[in-house]
């Protein structure tokens, strides 16, 4: 027998003799309670394995909360491994029933937002008394997997906890979430709102003036949700539309919800959010909706309306994610390898880069309607509270450089997500396939242009985790109605911990300062959230205006081809094989090597662009690439490709602090290469234009690359010994 980590090889239960976990006080395996958990179920002596292998693993106790799943290792002091209640997305888990004959069958109960609605069906998931749980599987909809073994456990220990999950994981009444008890046993502090919640007239108020939006107002109509209760109570119409004719619109259009605006700009463009009617015979009011919009435009230009439910299915979209699921998050290694040499083919049937691919098309057209002729946009969907919150957020990010700051970006989420009554609870159970959609819109976003957000994949990753925060009240709740009777303590906000990471640093100089400084509470930003790339942007762009909005001009070059869409690995895949730490030296356990696909999804670079609007390393003709370099930075050795065009640096992922370091030298660089210029009265003309035949520094100010005319081939080294 071939001892293996703390216990023995799990391959074939019956093959091999597994080695009984030592006993250990039960005192010292618990986890750490936060305030108002109470423990349901229990179980000792249970192996955790990685989510692939079930060759290695951890031994200790497994606990079911009223919160969350803990596990609690007795191989290491203090190791504790957790999930939210409200992540588990479905049950995988072998079970024996008694007169069996020892014949295991696998069963799969899937929860949250597959749960079953019947209490005669769901009553049929729960195990039986007479039945033992060998093995577990748990599937998050944070694509984490985690693996249980009760080989040593009591024979109703494994029951207990399939059972404990099955009916904690999701409360259908809000009433019951485990946040309104942490509220209550929580002590008395007031964390402060680092941003607006838009709930008041101030909030609203602040926005139309940074927006510069002219032919507007605040109606105070919804007062005590006597209008709609999935608004808020204020909200943002025309200027020459009165209350009355408000309210009798809104009896029209299905959810009694009112059209209001979430954006606009001084030229009179605007974005507008809208119901459907609920018969079509009231088409007459409508119309004289649109009639007052067309008269408070500047040019009195006809609103431009967009069908959103001719163009996106909520049902489609649903299934692409349960298929994408299924896809990155595979039940065992067999299976990993078995789909290995199908994968882009599978990818391809979920049809998830296809609908991130419409978002963009959509939303880049939206975009370039607005900047070029100045169009009002309705937005117009069932009830407008799903792909309107999600076609106009992206639209948000693609024209105002404000919402691409990570303050910004939070504003963004709760003005048009949160505020606006986006069902997170009741249609989705906090895995809302839409919010998803939104994110990785915005993670294509970041990856085609790498200057121009203050954030990285890890805030929007961050941000997914957050939907399933049950000690905060930001994703828990569908409607302001609920939040305002409900919601205990608003300053728990998912975004005050979010920039609460350790390793915070002082707030980005080169960040929309202005904008900042609406909101003085927000001192530093986690480092681990920042792109290092953005502090470049005023090299490579030097501002030519005092304006920050003419300094940083909408994103209308990004590309929406399904062959530039990248395949968001860092969430989809690199979760779900993620390693556990073992017993000695804190050694990583993970698949022997990277599976075939992990491989080629990790070389990921940001793309640069071109002064005419093309990326380098865009894999398509829209738009077009150009020659140029492509930077990857290797967390060990790093290689280039003598024959390639391209100085590459090949590797198998990015790597932030290196990344950062190199800023900083670049930083520093462009620096002493500026007071090389005011020192210097022998400069001639040449040289301020960029040429570096009089300057004895390698770096220029503005790189050649980056010219306006772009005729210069010149390529920036990043690894220029700049000293």
């Amino acid at each position: 027998m071939i001892k293996m980590g703390s216990f023995r090889s799990y391959v074939g239960l019956e093959e091999y003799e597994m080695k009984i976990p030592r006993p250990v006080n039960s005192a010292f395996l618990q986890p750490k309670f936060i305030k108002g958990e109470l423990v349901i179920a229990e179980a000792e002596n249970v192996l955790k394995f990685t989510s692939m292998s079930k060759k290695k693993g951890l031994s200790g106790s497994l606990f079911v909360t009223n919160a969350r799943l803990v596990f609690v290792s007795s191989d290491r002091v203090c190791s504790e491994d957790s999930i939210p209640l409200l992540s588990i997305n479905t049950l995988c888990y072998y079970e024996e029933s008694k007169g069996s004959g020892g014949k295991k069958t696998k069963r799969k109960v899937k929860l949250g937002p597959h749960a079953i609605d019947s209490s005669a069906a769901m009553s049929s998931t729960f195990c039986s008394a007479s039945t033992r749980i060998h093995e577990l599987l748990v599937i998050c909809s944070n694509f984490r997997c985690l693996r249980f073994s009760f080989k040593f456990s009591l024979v109703d220990h494994g029951q207990k906890i399939c059972n404990a999950l099955i009916h904690w994981s999701f409360p259908k009444q809000p009433e019951k979430l485990f946040y309104l008890d942490y509220c209550r046993a929580l002590d008395v502090y007031n964390y402060g709102n680092p941003l607006p919640l838009y709930e008041i007239p101030g909030d609203w108020l602040r926005e139309i003036k940074i927006s510069r939006t002219i032919g507007y107002r605040i109606t105070m109509a919804n007062m005590e949700f006597k209008v709609c209760e999935s608004l808020p109570e204020t909200i943002v119409v025309p200027a020459n539309l009165s209350d009355v004719r408000l309210t009798s619109l809104s009896g029209k259009l299905k959810g009694s919800r009112p059209p209001f605006w979430v954006w606009g700009d001084f030229n009179g463009s605007a974005i507008l959010r809208m119901g459907k009617l609920h018969n079509e015979s009231d088409s007459g009011a409508e119309n004289q909706f649109f009639e007052t919009l067309r008269k408070a435009h500047p040019q009195k230009r006809k609103p431009h309306i967009y069908d959103l439910d001719s163009t996106f299915s909520i049902k489609e979209i649903r299934q692409s994610m349960t298929r994408l699921f299924e896809l990155c998050c595979s039940e065992s290694l067999s299976n990993l390898e078995d789909m290995d040499s199908k994968f882009l083919s599978q990818l391809e049937i979920t049809k998830w880069l296809s609908w991130v691919s419409k978002v963009l098309q959509v939303s880049q057209e939206i975009a370039e309607s607005i900047v070029n002729l100045n169009d009002i946009i309705i937005l117009q969907e069932n009830e407008s509270r799903d792909i309107s919150c999600l076609i106009g957020s992206v639209v948000q990010v693609i024209l105002e450089a404000r919402f691409r700051s990570i303050t910004g970006f939070f504003s963004l989420i709760q003005k048009d997500w949160i505020s606006t009554g986006h069902a997170f609870h009741s249609n989705y159970m906090h895995t809302s396939p839409v919010f998803l959609l939104f994110l990785d819109s915005v993670y294509q976003l970041c990856y085609q242009n790498a200057f121009e957000f203050e954030f990285n994949e890890q805030l929007l990753s961050d941000i997914w985790d957050s939907c399933f925060d049950p000690t905060a009240g930001t994703f828990l709740f569908d409607t302001p109605t609920q939040r305002k009777h409900l919601d205990l303590r608003k300053d728990l906000n998912v975004w005050h911990r979010i920039l609460s990471k350790e390793g915070s640093s002082a707030e980005n100089e080169n960040g929309p300062v202005g904008y900042r400084r609406q909101f003085p509470q927000v001192h530093t930003i986690p480092k681990c959230l920042v792109n290092p790339f953005y502090k470049l942007r005023p090299i490579l762009c030097p501002p030519h205006s005092k304006s920050f909005r003419n300094n940083h001009p909408p994103l209308l070059c990004c590309s929406h081809s399904v062959a530039d869409i990248q395949l968001w690995n860092a969430l989809y895949l690199d979760r779900t094989t993620e390693p556990i730490d073992l017993n000695g030296g804190g050694t990583k356990l993970t698949l022997s090597s990277p599976t075939p696909h992990t491989k080629n999804m990790h070389n990921l670079s940001p793309r640069t662009p071109s002064p005419g609007g093309s990326y380098v390393g865009s894999t398509s003709s829209s738009p077009s690439p150009i020659r140029g370099s492509v930077f990857l930075f290797s967390k060990n050795n790093q290689t280039s490709d003598p024959e390639s065009d391209s100085e590459t640096i090949v590797c198998g992922g990015r790597n932030f602090v290196n990344e950062q370091k190199l800023v900083d030298l670049l930083l520093v660089a462009s620096s002493t290469s500026v007071k090389h210029h005011n020192s210097t009265s022998s400069i001639t003309t040449s040289s301020r234009r960029g040429d570096l035949t009089g300057l004895s520094h390698p770096f220029p100010v503005v790189p050649p690359r980056f010219s306006k005319t772009g005729s210069s081939n010149t390529r920036i080294n990043p690894f220029l010994d700049l000293g």
